[in-house]
Formats: structure tokens, C-alpha cells, sequence
């Protein structure tokens, strides 16, 4: 999970009432008469005043409330959640779901409903009092099948004290048999452009209310059917309009083009010089306070310009947070300021936002500093960024939002910077395509090499081995770490990690192909070289390999003391994933006839590793599921599936039930149990496992 202190907390607070803003009352009531439903929508486009009604709406109730402000970074899951978790804690600060084991980004069909599942279940157990979760602006997060997929499940066993609100540009997504079955139910009422519009009567007590001016009935029912949802953006914030620019609105003009001369003429234009300045240069943040506004402009006082702009109703959204405000522009206007500095000053719209790029950088804000980094015509600066936080956003599991940056910068990037070419490969590699990141980590490293990068270099070639191994190509992937090999004895002074790592992946590969002399002398290496780094993950690793080397020469005990070193340092460093492929091996150790005898002990293992990793091998295995094996399974031999079928004696399905079960670990860029005895099986003919997979299908 994410550190909280590094969360936006301004998504997790609602916007101020606002005292200018029309109570729309056959709105608040439909909403208060279905607010015993599960799931309230409010769908239509900017402008119709959703968020505003659903202020007013919390307003009006002495509940609690669970806010979420939804941007283009939520749509990576483990953003989502960790948002959604720290809205739930702002309110319930004894909340603490427990969350299935796992790595934190193993989103997949086996794990979602188990997150899902332990959020519901926290609810119920640590909420006594009715609430509510908002999440606003949807639309941003709709195109992820992945979060669609969980709120879905979240829905569907909400606890009766609870009603979630969305609210978007879009109807969501979800599923089409979620939402479809809440409708059946009765759970669900919505609010769309055709309720959201204003009517006639809204738009006359609204002018009447903000303005002191009366309107007839006819130049209301034209502004009505006129505006269409802009007029939101004009009269619900606030501003000061007269008569000549009401009458303008009913003459029938364009609506972009009036919003525009509106704003230019009525707005901008009547503001003092230094207020104008102050206005285009900070429509660059999206969100600001004082101090932001001065490190942006290297300026002074900017607090007390934000006041004087908020006392003078100039679209400026304030946003409180415990002692602390923070402000935003209403999107028109912000968009309209941005659009006015651009045609008054391009070279200083641009210097502004490399200026806001570092400060969201120095404040780790990474999205944003890399929109503003794109932004300014800087992409050197946006790849910098991505190298340099790659690290971080791996360890967070952070993968989808990592592959959706490296989407964004443009191709000249990949020529100049091919350590993206790399981090391009892990991505795609960690995703479950292992064919296209190898073609990646041989370009990257060659790319690397020409630029004189041999640390990294060595690192791209160590990669490709590995995505070799994990698609079964065991003598592509040594062949690969014999060159590794050569170029570490090369260097001068290599990275002290990479030639343990390297002769580990060596050991395994030659293990898996039969040669367990010369696997047992590479994973003996890499363990003397492992003691003399600071990474007890290597050296668990190596521990692992060469524990299931000792087992397939036929040295049980060797074996058993092996893994288990390895599964010590697994749990100090808390890794599920590689805790329960251990203790699946660590059985085969124990007894010579454990395997073809099925007994507690084993079956006692193997309970746990399902159990650590997140798994139910009790499960049936769902027909539809069967389509979804990781690619790489059928590049491992020719009717890959047969094979398997003529050696067990088992059922396509059960063997693919088999396979599915481990597709939390293999996502996890672990080469999970299953996978690997399954490798073992078509590749080395390891007897002792076809064994226990026989027993494993069979029972």
C-alpha cells in the first residue's frame, strides 16, 4: 500500500457549499427518497451541476460521508483503492480491511473478488452507522475493465448501512449482469442530462437569486432550451453578469463563443493588470494555496491574492481541509485562461509549466509533473522522470500507471533515452507478455551499450534471460547468460548485484535442462557472491534454486535445509508469493514417498502455499475461464495441453483449473509453483513431480 502522507489530500474532501449556488429541490428530494438504495448515478455532461448538487446534497445530511475526487492517475487499481481505503480511514480511523496476502498489484481474476470481499467485510464489522461513498468524476476511471470489475463486486454485497454515489460525464461501465441485477433489485436510481437540465423555473429563480433581476417567463423557457448544460458553468459559480449579457445568452449565439466573449469582456478584461497576470500564470496548477502560487511565479503574497479573488467571486473554487485551503478554478475558466496566456505568451505558458513540473515533482506528485513536463515541450525532462521514479512505482505495484507514462512520451524519447526501452520491457514482461519484452530488453541493451551504459546495459541482458526462462525457452535463456557472464568478466568494476543474479539464473536454467552438475557450481557461486551484498531477496533465491537442484540430484536433506533458508528470509521480508512456491517444494524434501502417499504433511503444504498465496485449490474452475491461461503457456512445445493430458492421465480442465489457481503468483513476475513444475514436466521430465501433479489432478 501507499505511504498516506503522499495521497492528494484534497480528493478526499468535497468542495465548499458555496452560499450563491440555486437549491435545486426536486433534485435533493429525488436523491433523499432513494437514499435506501445501494447505488445512486448522476450521468451528463460538465456543466449540468452534478458536483454541486451532491454538495448541497451532503450538506443537507448529519451522516458520514467517504469522499473521492477522481483523476486520470485512479485509473491504475492499486491507485484506486489506495485512494478509496484513505477516504474510508478520513472518516473510520479504526478501518483496516484485511487484505488477501499477495503482492499488492496482483489485480487478476483470482485476487479481485478476495479485495474486494475483505473491503466489504471490514465495513460491516468496523461501521455501525449509515454512510456514504461518493466518487466523483467517474468518467476518469471508466475505460479500467479491472476497477470496474471490483467496485462491481463491492456493490453487489454493500452492507445495508451503505449507498455509494458516482457520479460522472458517462454512464459507468461496471458489469453489464452487476448492474443489471442491482436494477432488478431495486437497488439502483440515477439521475441523468434530461433530470440534471435546468428547467425554466430553476433558471428564473436562479437569475432572480443571484442577480436581483426579474425575467419573463418566455426569456426563461429560451435561456432554458438554449443553454443546455454551459449555462452551469456561468451562473452556478457565481459571477457577475447583468442584463446585456442575459439578453446576449437568449439571442442565440454560439455557446463556447459567448462563454468566451463573457469571460474576456465581463471578466478578465475589468480586472487590474497584476490581477490578470496573477490569474492566466496560476491557471497552470490545478490546484493551489499561497505558497504553491509563489514558488510557481518566484513571487510574494500570493495568499492574499487568492483571497481577494475568492472575495471577488472570480470562479475560484475553495477547498478546505482541517486548517489548510486550497483553491481550483472552475474547468471553464480555467481552460479559458490557459487558452488566453497561450495566444498572449506561449514561451511563458511553457516556462511555467516546467516551473510546476519540478514543484510537483520535488513533491513527489509524479503525474502531474510529468503532464507538466509534456506540456512545457520539455520530454527530455518527462523521460528523466520516468527513469528516475521507476523504482518506486515498481515497489508500489504501480505497473498499469507506469506502462500509460511511457504511452505519452514520444518517440524521439525511446532513440535518446533507451533505458525506457528497458523499463518498457519490465513493464510488459510484469503484464504477461514475455515474447515482445525480450525483443525489448535486446533492443534496450543495445541501445544501452551505444550510449555507453554498461551497468544498465547488463541489467536489460539479465532481464531478457529471464523472460526467456519464464516462456520455456531454457537453452535461448542460457545461451543469453553464458554472453551476460562473458561481458560481467569484461567490466571493470560491474554492479556488485548483477553477477549473482546472473549465475543464479544460470544455475536454474541448467538445472531445469537436465544438468545438475553444472547448476549445482553456478547456484553455489552465486550464493557465495550473494553473501557479500545486502540483498536478502537474491539470497533467498538462490537458496530456493539450489534447494529443488539438491532435490532433483537426489539429496532430500541438502534440499529440505536449503528451502528452508529460503523460506526464512521469504517471510522476513514478508513475500507471499515466493513463501507459498516454497512451501509447495519443501513437501517433495520430507520423505522419499511423500509424493506417490499424498500424506497430511504435504497436503498440509500445500494448503498453506494456496492459503499464503492467495489461492483456493478447492475452487471448481469455471468454463468461461479457460480462455484466460498467460500467453506464454502456449509457446512451451506443440499441443502443449495434450502433452500434459498423455503424461498425467488428467482432464484438459482440471489441468487448466491447475494453471488458472497460479495466475496470482505468475502476474506477481513470480514463475509461480504450478507454472514451473508444469515447465518441469514437458522440459526435464523431473519424475517426482509428474508423480505429485498426477496426485495434484486426481484428487
Amino acid at each position: 500500500m501507499a505511504d498516506e502522507t503522499m495521497l492528494i489530500e484534497t480528493k478526499l474532501y468535497p468542495p465548499r457549499r458555496r452560499p450563491d449556488v440555486l437549491r435545486r429541490s426536486r433534485l435533493l428530494e429525488f436523491m433523499h427518497e432513494h437514499i435506501a438504495n445501494k447505488l445512486l448515478l448522476l450521468c451528463a455532461p460538465a456543466g449540468y451541476g452534478k458536483t454541486t448538487l451532491l454538495v448541497d446534497f451532503i450538506h443537507d445530511l448529519d451522516i458520514p460521508v467517504c469522499w473521492l475526487s477522481l483523476d486520470e492517475s485512479d485509473r491504475d487499481p492499486v491507485v484506486f483503492l489506495d485512494y478509496l481505503l484513505a477516504s474510508l480511514r478520513r472518516r473510520f480511523l479504526d478501518f483496516q480491511p484485511d487484505l488477501p496476502a499477495g503482492p499488492w498489484m496482483a489485480w487478476d481474476d483470482a485476487r479481485l473478488p478476495r479485495l474486494a470481499t475483505a473491503l466489504v467485510n471490514e465495513m460491516q464489522r468496523s461501521i455501525a452507522d449509515y454512510f456514504l461513498i461518493i466518487l466523483d468524476d467517474y468518467h476518469l476511471v471508466n475505460d479500467s475493465q479491472v476497477i470496474n470489475q471490483f467496485l462491481d463486486r463491492v456493490l453487489s454485497h454493500l452492507p445495508e448501512n451503505c449507498l455509494v454515489i458516482i457520479s460522472s460525464r458517462a454512464e459507468p461501465t461496471l458489469t453489464p449482469r452487476g448492474l443489471a441485477l442491482l436494477t432488478a433489485q431495486r437497488q439502483v436510481a440515477a439521475l441523468g442530462v434530461t433530470h440534471l437540465r435546468f428547467t425554466a423555473t430553476e433558471v428564473k429563480s436562479l437569475i432572480a437569486q443571484n442577480f436581483d433581476l426579474a425575467i419573463s417567463d418566455e426569456a426563461a423557457n429560451l435561456l432554458a432550451q438554449e443553454s443546455e448544460g454551459w449555462i452551469t458553468g456561468i451562473l452556478l459559480t457565481a459571477q457577475q453578469m447583468d442584463r446585456g449579457l442575459l439578453t446576449a445568452m437568449a439571442s442565440g449565439r454560439g455557446e463556447r463563443e459567448r462563454l468566451y466573449d463573457y469571460l474576456a469582456n465581463e471578466v478578465l478584461a475589468r480586472q487590474p493588470p497584476l490581477v490578470r497576470q496573477f490569474l492566466e500564470e496560476t491557471a497552470v496548477l490545478s490546484e493551489m494555496n499561497g505558497a504553491l502560487c509563489d514558488a510557481l511565479r518566484e513571487g510574494e503574497r500570493s495568499a492574499d491574492m487568492l483571497a481577494h479573488i475568492e472575495q471577488q467571486n472570480l470562479f475560484l473554487v475553495n477547498i478546505l481541509r482541517d486548517d489548510e485551503i486550497r483553491y481550483r478554478y472552475h474547468h471553464l475558466f480555467r481552460d479559458f485562461l490557459l487558452t488566453q496566456l497561450e495566444h498572449r505568451n506561449p514561451g511563458r505558458l511553457r516556462e511555467l509549466h516546467l516551473r510546476a513540473g519540478e514543484l510537483m515533482q520535488s513533491q513527489k506528485q509524479w503525474d502531474q509533473a510529468l503532464e507538466h513536463y509534456l506540456r512545457s515541450g520539455t520530454p527530455d525532462r518527462a523521460a528523466e522522470l520516468v527513469i528516475d521514479v521507476r523504482e518506486e512505482l515498481r515497489d508500489a505495484g504501480r505497473w498499469q500507471t507506469l506502462g500509460q507514462w511511457l504511452d505519452m512520451l514520444p518517440e524521439e524519447s525511446y532513440a535518446s533515452h533507451p533505458h525506457l526501452i528497458w523499463i518498457k520491457g519490465t513493464v510488459v514482461a510484469e503484464t504477461g507478455e514475455p515474447a515482445r519484452a525480450v525483443e525489448l530488453f535486446e533492443q534496450a541493451f543495445q541501445g544501452l551499450v551505444e550510449i555507453g551504459d554498461h551497468d544498465t546495459a547488463v541489467r536489460a541482458l539479465h532481464d531478457k534471460a529471464v523472460a526467456l526462462r519464464f516462456q520455456g525457452h531454457l537453452q535461448a535463456s542460457l545461451e543469453v547468460l553464458h554472453r551476460l557472464l562473458d561481458l560481467i568478466d569484461a567490466q571493470t568494476s560491474p554492479p556488485s548485484d548483477i553477477y549473482p543474479l546472473a549465475l543464479c539464473q544460470a544455475g536454474i536454467a541448467s538445472t531445469l535442462l537436465g544438468d545438475l552438475e553444472q547448476g549445482n557450481r553456478y547456484l553455489r557461486q552465486a550464493l557465495d557472491q550473494n553473501e557479500q551484498t545486502e540483498s536478502p531477496f537474491n539470497r533467498a533465491t538462490v537458496h530456493d534454486a539450489l534447494g529443488m537442484n539438491l532435490l532433483y540430484s537426489g539429496n532430500l536433506t541438502g534440499a529440505q535445509i536449503q528451502l528452508e533458508r529460503a523460506l526464512r528470509l521469504w517471510e522476513s521480508l514478508s513475500s507471499p508469493a515466493p513463501i507459498a512456491v516454497t512451501l509447495n517444494n519443501l513437501p517433495l524434501c520430507l520423505k522419499p514417498d511423500i509424493v506417490h502417499q499424498g500424506n497430511q504433511s504435504g497436503q498440509h503444504f500445500g494448503n498453506a502455499a494456496a492459503e499464503r498465496g492467495g489461492i483456493d485449490m478447492n475452487q471448481p474452475c469455471p468454463p468461461e475461464r479457460h480462455g484466460q491461461l498467460p500467453d506464454f503457456i502456449d509457446n512451451l512445445a506443440p499441443d502443449y495441453l495434450s502433452i500434459v493430458i498423455q503424461r498425467l492421465g488428467g482432464s484438459s480442465n482440471r489441468i487448466k483449473h491447475v494453471l488458472l489457481l497460479s495466475l496470482p503468483l505468475y502476474k506477481s513476475a513470480c514463475c509461480s509453483y504450478h507454472h514451473q513444475l508444469l515447465l518441469e514436466v514437458i522440459i526435464a521430465k523431473v519424475p517426482p513431480k509428474i508423480q505429485y501433479l498426477q496426485d495434484l489432478v486426481n484428487n
